[in-house]
Formats: C-alpha cells, sequence, structure tokens
C-alpha cells in the first residue's frame, strides 16, 4: 500500500466537558486524511492525532500505530469517491467519561465524534463511537447470549480500560462474565441485565455456565463492594469540617447509581422469575433485595445531605440560616 496523496490536514483545540471537573478541558488534535493506492481499488483513511498523549509519550519519533496512545487511524468507508476534503465536527467530539477516569480514557481512540467528508457528489457524515463505546454498544445488542462465550468481549473491554485492575488477567469464564456484568451496570444498561435474568431464568444456558443463580450472586457481591465503596467515600464526612469535593460527589452519585441499578434488578427476579425459583432460594433473594434497597436509600440520604451542606456538620448551612431567620 502506497500513500497517493493528501487530502486534509487540520489542526483543533476543543473544549470538553471535563473541565467541569476540574481537569483539562482542551483536546489540541491534529486531523489527516489521505488517500491510498494498492492491488485494489483506492481507498481512503483518517488519522487523528493528539499532541498532549504526544507530549505525555515524551515526544517519541515512532511508535506502532496499533498500540499508539495518541494516534487514532481508521479505513473510511468511502469506495469509488473521489474526496475533495474532510472536517471533523468540533462540538460533537465527546471524550469517555466514567467515575473511574484510566488512562485509557483519554486516548483518541475513545472519543466520540462526527466527520463531515466532501466528495464530487455528497456531503457524508461518518461517526465514530470510541472503543469503550463499542464494547457497551455488544454488550448491548448481543444481550445475554453475549456472555455465553465472553472471552472475546472480556479482551476488549481490558484493552478499552473498562475493567477494574483485579479483573484484567483473569482466564476463568465465571469471572470473565462477573467483569462483564460490571461493566454493564456501570454503563446503566439496565435492559441488557432484565435480558439476561430473563434468558437465564429458565436454565437453557445452565450448560455453559450462564445462570440466575450467578446473576443474583453477582448482584448480591457488587452490593457489598458498593457499600464499603460508599463507607470509604463518606467517612470524612463525620470526622472532619472539610466539605466533599467534586470528585468524591461524582463518586458517590456513581455508587448510588449502581445501587438503585441493582435494587431495581433484584426485584424484577424476584416478582418476574418467582415461579422457577424454589421457595428458600425465592426467599434469600427477597432477603437480599431488602438489604440492598436499604443500602441504596442509606447512600441516597447521605448524597443527599453532602450535596446540600448538612454533611459534614457544621452548623446550618448559610441557605439554611438565611431560611431560619426569615421565620
Amino acid at each position: 500500500m502506497s500513500l497517493e496523496g493528501g487530502v486534509s490536514c487540520r489542526t483543533h483545540s476543543i473544549a470538553t466537558s471535563l473541565g467541569e471537573d476540574g481537569e483539562d478541558n482542551m483536546l489540541n488534535l491534529v486531523q489527516l486524511v489521505w488517500e491510498c493506492w494498492g492491488s485494489g481499488a483506492p481507498h481512503h483513511a483518517a488519522l487523528l492525532f493528539d499532541l498532549d498523549q504526544w507530549y505525555k509519550a515524551q515526544m517519541p519519533s515512532t511508535y506502532p500505530l496499533q498500540s499508539s496512545p495518541f494516534t487514532h487511524a481508521c479505513s473510511l468507508p468511502l469506495d469509488r469517491t473521489h474526496v475533495l476534503g474532510a472536517a471533523l465536527c468540533a462540538p460533537s467530539v465527546a471524550p469517555y467519561a466514567s467515575a473511574h477516569r484510566l488512562e485509557e480514557h483519554f486516548y483518541p481512540n475513545s472519543l466520540s465524534y462526527n466527520c463531515i467528508v466532501l466528495s464530487t457528489s455528497e456531503a457524508t457524515l461518518l461517526n465514530t463511537t470510541g472503543i469503550q463505546r463499542q464494547v457497551i454498544n455488544s454488550l448491548l445488542s448481543q444481550g445475554g447470549s453475549a456472555l455465553l462465550a465472553p472471552h472475546p468481549l472480556y479482551k476488549a473491554a481490558a484493552e478499552a480500560g473498562l475493567l477494574t485492575h483485579g479483573s484484567r488477567d483473569s482466564d476463568d469464564l465465571e469471572e470473565q462474565r462477573r467483569a462483564l456484568l460490571t461493566v454493564a451496570l456501570e454503563a446503566r444498561l439496565s435492559r441488557f441485565l432484565s435480558r439476561c435474568a430473563h434468558d437465564w431464568a429458565t436454565g437453557t444456558h445452565s450448560g455453559a455456565g450462564c445462570t440466575l443463580a450467578l446473576l443474583i450472586d453477582w448482584a448480591w457481591q457488587r452490593a457489598i463492594e458498593l457499600k464499603q465503596s460508599v463507607k470509604d467515600l463518606t467517612a470524612p464526612l463525620f470526622v472532619s469540617s472539610s466539605p466533599a469535593d467534586r470528585a468524591m460527589l461524582r463518586s458517590l452519585a456513581h455508587c448510588v447509581r449502581q445501587l438503585a441499578e441493582l435494587t431495581g434488578l433484584l426485584d424484577a427476579v424476584s416478582t418476574q422469575c418467582c415461579r422457577l425459583m424454589v421457595p428458600d432460594a425465592l426467599s434469600e433473594l427477597e432477603e437480599r433485595h431488602a438489604c440492598v434497597s436499604c443500602v441504596c436509600v442509606h447512600a441516597c440520604v447521605v448524597q443527599w445531605c453532602a450535596c446540600v451542606g448538612l454533611l459534614p456538620a457544621r452548623g446550618p448551612p448559610a441557605p439554611l440560616q438565611a431560611a431560619y431567620r426569615e421565620r
């Protein structure tokens, strides 16, 4: 394959929403589009180059394109079309947002954006979703069947930085399923989790390791982890007078959302799958649902108190003091 000619080269400085959380709020990107010739028909390719990530990598002169943390290359689906120009739609650029922001989430292959390509016959709008969103969309489209053979999606999720460090290197299929269920929970894929419960309740996939018991046990263990996270996050509110910062409130909201999702999932399983469960298992499930629900309510109350200034306890906050004086 040889490079025949450049189509466009553009630079972009784009403000991002991450700036609201005190992080770098500018993306400095270079977009290259060129035409390639090989044994077949000519085609076009595009590359997104992140100057800031290149600086972080100490400005290497060469780097493998497939594993580069500062470039993202792709082929444009524009066969037999003569391209006149291409431009990145700056307002459409969106970094992948997560409560746990790993280094992989800041690479250019994590960006979601639109690109307008002008040819001699038409203008085409192309969309790139980013590798994290590709994994999440695959989970959502495949449903519970995605976990019958979880390794491909598990590997993709690990490469995209969607897994916690403790679950990145597991070869056990059950652990891979649990890790992907957690990915779905963090991405708010409640429909995916409900489909897993529906598809696995009858036991038709038990031979492959996908059972309702696995889903319930994962939900319970995840609730225990979230309860501990909430406890660790909020402990300073009861022993210190320092107000909660944005990072703490963001992490707490992330935990509360997951607890609410788990509460809804356990409720759905106990009401919709009750006829497929033995009485003892159903009774245990209902107890677990009640426990997770209580933890969720407690976390919501603490979150609200932190947001309105009732925690940490330093006397009535200014808005409340003013309200009391007006009475």
